[in-house]
């Protein structure tokens, strides 16, 4: 997954993402480790993501996967929202190409 994609992190989550070739749905990957809290919480945490991953509706076919810090358990819905999805659209830029001059 990590090979040939990008990855972007705000306020406890590191979003990776990778175009696929060949179409299809989105793909969503969710890491939740124990780290970040007690089953209810890892779940809670996966059940937002999943909703915030719904509502974002990427329409490309990419393999995404959220991998979850301790400080995200304490982020609001909207808050755990944003960052998801600043992460996709700082991810879903194409990186930039230097014109740079000779040295």
């Amino acid at each position: 997954m990590l090979s040939g994609g990008r990855s972007r992190s705000a306020r406890g989550i590191v979003v990776h993402v990778r175009e696929r070739d060949g179409g299809g749905q989105p793909r969503l990957g969710l890491v939740v480790p124990k780290a970040v809290g007690p089953a209810v919480v890892r779940n809670r945490m996966k059940r937002r993501l999943r909703a915030i991953w719904r509502a974002l509706a990427p329409a490309a076919a990419i393999d995404c996967v959220i991998v979850v810090r301790p400080e995200a358990a304490k982020l609001t819905y909207r808050e755990l929202a944003e960052s998801v999805g600043a992460c996709l659209r700082r991810a879903a830029q194409r990186p930039r190409t230097s014109v740079g001059v000779a040295r």
